[in-house]
């Protein structure tokens, strides 16, 4: 278990490191927050917090398909011959990282969003259904 919480807290160093070098120091402190905030919740998470997750889920998505479609635009070009080869080899290891990043920046918050979206849902319905199984038993 000890191996597992190092994990999770090196993916949230790394996430906070990429979200502080896009977004600065602040934002990327409040996603963090959020973020871990989901791992332990007493409560259901507010509804605000899940909308908040899936707008932040939605604009990383996008910066993973446009890394994504550079990326693609990039290895098309190079059927062609080139005169600074080492430079052109370093711009596609940079396109190559920064998609890597991308995606797993969104992949990370994709899954925190529907973690909260699941606790929010079952907060909800887990007492409905609950009530109706009594009154339905009771008659």
């Amino acid at each position: 278990m000890y191996s597992i919480e190092n994990k999770e807290n090196f993916d949230i160093q790394k996430l906070q490191e990429e979200l502080e070098r896009q977004y600065g120091p602040a934002v990327a402190q409040d996603i963090v927050d959020r973020i871990q905030k989901t791992g332990n919740l007493v409560k259901a998470p507010d509804y605000m917090d899940v909308k908040a997750m899936s707008e932040m889920q939605e604009r990383f998505r996008a910066q993973a398909m446009m890394a994504v479609w550079r990326l693609k635009a990039w290895r098309k070009g190079q059927d062609k011959p080139v005169f600074q080869e080492n430079l052109i080899q370093l711009e596609g290891v940079f396109l190559q990282r920064q998609c890597e990043d991308a995606i797993k920046l969104y992949r990370q918050a994709h899954k925190t969003y529907f973690a909260m979206y699941r606790e929010a849902m079952a907060a909800f319905t887990a007492p409905v259904f609950a009530q109706r199984h009594k009154s339905e038993v009771r008659a």
